[in-house]
């Protein structure tokens, strides 16, 4: 995504819950029939088919259309979508997770855009929407002050909040071309990709898929007439899948005469619970950080180290949690370079994914050297000034930055499109 008051890559409701409840499309298969009933079924097949696909897009269209709910849960803020899965509702403001949002004419957070000025379109997911911080303080909102800030005459900048959370790099993509054409963007920022790694009954390419079938398969299991395979879990995207989506969204940008911007997912490299979270062996780990914390204080880190060597020997095969403790010890040593990469491999190695693990994040970087893309390394960025200054903590989770995190986004971000230096808060390396 639960690691804090908010939480990424499963905020509350989590991503789990979002794609239950606002468009998770169930597949269904046929079960055996006698030959005798084949001809029956086929028809009534049929008959089914064609009358709950016209049911469906009609309660869809007018459900769609239909007045927002006032109450402070998910049906108050999400709505389901034919086309996207679900979509934020328009028009809203609501406290939803102990947060005020507001959502505005076309269900973008914040104000209406208002017309005549250059556009910066912004998509993707939580982090793009601003999981956990008020709306100014989203990297969108720093973005456009600072870029109105600095324009003397000429037209003023809108940047555009489209980020709806939970998305996956999939959705971005479906939703670019219309988001696209509507708003004739200068530049397009996307940052996406840290829910594709979601494990699910089935991916995103294939319940887009399906949808034609959706709805007569939920009823046919809801009877008892058709089978899935609990056993089934796959990634929402794999990393083929994400990369072909990027590629798709930079191509459609370009071909609209706008420059594509990449803003790598954060991944909060210094979780603890995220490691730990849904390890049936927890509780012996967490033993080990405070014995290895203790002997670190008594004996100094050469001991703790060795301990940790100890322990990755004994477990070779289970061994995650023992990196991230070296990985952390050498952090608060300044050894970077170390403790990064050891940092990254426990993550990597997690069986219960909840932080976007290098492997996506490194497909992202890749399209964008192959596109030829600006690309911001958040991750890398973050973690070096997390430990250089702890004092100014640039995530509030596993995955979602602080105001001054997504002021550190904004710096880059005006750079990359003015080519400017901005007075900023952070300077992330490029």
């Amino acid at each position: 995504m639960v690691m804090s008051s908010v939480s990424e890559m499963t905020p509350t409701p989590t991503e789990q819950e979002d794609r239950a409840e606002f468009g998770q499309l169930r597949t269904f298969t046929w079960r055996s029939f006698p030959a005798r009933s084949a001809r029956l079924w086929a028809g009534l097949y049929l008959a089914a088919f064609f009358g709950t696909l016209l049911a469906n897009y009609g309660i869809s269209y007018f459900w769609n259309a239909g007045p927002a709910s006032g109450a402070s849960e998910s049906s108050s803020l999400f709505m389901k979508d034919r086309q996207l899965f679900w979509k934020l509702r328009p028009d809203m403001d609501v406290v939803y997770s102990q947060q005020r949002i507001r959502t505005n004419h076309y269900g973008f957070r914040g104000n209406d855009p208002l017309p005549d000025r250059r556009v910066v379109l912004c998509l993707g997911d939580s982090v793009t929407f601003g999981w956990g911080v008020e709306e100014s303080e989203t990297f969108p909102a720093q973005l456009q002050a600072r870029l109105n800030a600095a324009t003397n005459s000429g037209k003023l900048w809108e940047v555009i909040n489209a980020g709806v959370p939970s998305y996956s790099s999939f959705q971005t993509r479906l939703a670019t071309e219309g988001l696209i054409s509507r708003w004739k963007p200068e530049v397009v920022v996307v940052c996406t990709g840290s829910n594709d790694i979601a494990l699910v009954e089935q991916s995103d390419r294939q319940t887009n898929a399906d949808r034609a079938m959706s709805f007569f398969g939920v009823l046919l299991e809801e009877r008892g007439l058709t089978i899935r395979d609990p056993k089934t879990a796959v990634p929402r995207c794999t990393r083929d899948e994400l990369a072909a989506n990027l590629r798709e969204i930079v191509r459609l940008a370009r071909s609209a005469g706008a420059r594509p911007v990449f803003v790598g997912q954060p991944a909060n490299l210094r979780r603890i619970d995220s490691i730990l979270r849904d390890d049936p062996d927890a509780e012996k780990w967490q033993r080990f950080l405070e014995s290895t914390t203790q002997v670190l204080k008594r004996q100094g880190p050469k001991k703790a180290l060795e301990k940790i060597e100890v322990a990755l020997a004994e477990n070779p095969g289970d061994n995650y949690y023992a990196l991230w403790v070296e990985g952390a010890l050498l952090a608060r040593q300044h050894d970077f370079d170390r403790a990064e990469e050891l940092l990254e491999q426990a993550i990597e190695q997690d069986p219960h994914p909840i932080i976007v693990k290098r492997s996506y994040r490194q497909v992202v970087a890749q399209v964008a050297r192959e596109e030829n893309t600006p690309f911001l390394d958040t991750t890398h960025q973050f973690f070096r000034c997390s430990v250089v200054s702890p004092a100014q903590p640039l995530l509030i989770d596993a995955a979602h930055p602080t105001s001054l995190g997504f002021a550190a986004i904004a710096d880059w971000l005006f750079d990359a499109i003015t080519g400017q230096k901005p007075a900023g808060s952070i300077k992330p390396e490029k």
